[in-house]
């Protein structure tokens, strides 16, 4: 059950950090629109690792470099600091 647990979890994260690149990508196309000051953090944040989708790549490197972020905090950290 234990190692069940974690395979969730690893998929949560994963599945965040997809959300998250979703969320820079349409920001970047809806530019020079803002969004609320958290999320622009996180845009901040992610793009200091990955950059904006305009070709055709892989996109595991980019899920796994945002994935490190939401794993080590830093995204947690970024957002919980506009609380």
């Amino acid at each position: 059950a234990a190692r069940k647990a974690l395979e969730v979890v690893d998929h949560v994260e994963t599945v965040i950090a997809i959300e998250i690149l979703a969320a820079c990508q349409a920001l970047d196309l809806h530019r020079p629109l803002k969004t609320t000051k958290p999320l622009e953090a996180v845009w901040e944040l992610a793009r200091t690792k990955v950059a904006p989708w305009d070709v055709d790549r892989m996109m595991s490197p980019d899920i796994e470099a945002v994935k490190e972020m939401v794993m080590s905090g830093a995204i947690w950290d970024c957002v919980t600091k506009f609380q």
